[in-house]
């Protein structure tokens, strides 16, 4: 008998033990150190462009060990006032959370370094697609090198030249002058998705601008060389290479 009693008080303080314990691991969860970032409420949908309002939006806990490097990509809960209102860059499904990219805006003005200069490039949109070409992108610029590059521009009030029957020539070569980087296309100084997130209309594409340097008065051989073609050809729309990001 006495085994017995024995056993069973062994038993009642094992589970006694056991309920202390998990009481003791829920009240530490409780109190571990949350930090709050903002999300899409589920079952909510937010468009490109569409502005966001706090009715759509939730506070995501997560503990604060566990954020890490997501405040670096994530917006706090408690900067909620300063993104209301605000366009998103992109469509937001229920459940996700809301990212700084979410809400990038375009630079406010064309920016060049201290010994740059800005040269402006018609190019041909017909050869690329303007929306996925952006400031910062890398580009070389397609010359063909045929007797029209060379051909020289009429003097102000002399007749244009009879072209020569039959077909055109077609090019014996084409040359890629570059690379370059995109500073804007046409008025567009960041992505096309912050600029219809910020209710710009894009104007002019078809201008591409550069940045060039000048030293003592002149160009960099490059940028000169492409200048002179352009003027060969009476500034003739250029097709141009994308370079990888």
């Amino acid at each position: 008998m006495k085994n017995i009693h024995g056993l069973i008080l062994a038993l009642g303080m094992g589970i006694a033990a056991a309920m202390l314990n998990w009481a003791y691991l829920n009240s530490e969860a409780r109190r571990v150190d949350m930090v709050d970032f903002i999300g899409v409420k589920p079952g909510v949908t937010i468009g490109r462009g569409e502005r966001l309002v706090e009715e759509n939006l939730v506070a995501v806990p997560v503990p604060m060990s566990q954020a890490g490097e997501l405040n670096d990509f994530a917006i706090r809960h408690s900067d909620l006032q300063t993104v209301v209102t605000q366009n998103v860059t992109r469509t937001i499904s229920g459940g996700s959370l809301l990212l700084r990219d979410d809400l990038r805006t375009p630079p406010p003005e064309l920016t060049l370094k201290e010994d740059e200069i800005a040269l402006f490039i018609p190019v041909d949109t017909r050869s690329f697609v303007p929306s996925l070409v952006k400031p910062g992108d890398m580009v070389w610029f397609l010359v063909f090198s045929d007797g029209a590059a060379a051909s020289p521009t009429p003097a102000d009030g002399a007749p244009a030249p009879t072209p020569a029957a039959g077909p055109p020539v077609p090019p014996a070569g084409t040359e890629a002058i570059g690379p370059f980087r995109v500073l804007s296309l046409g008025n567009r100084l960041g992505s096309a998705d912050a600029m219809k997130a910020a209710g710009i209309p894009q104007t002019q594409e078809n201008v591409m601008t550069i940045p060039g340097k000048l030293t003592a008065g002149k160009l960099d051989p490059k940028e000169e060389k492409l200048l002179k073609y352009l003027h060969a050809t009476n500034y003739r729309n250029m097709p141009i290479m994308l370079s990888p990001r």
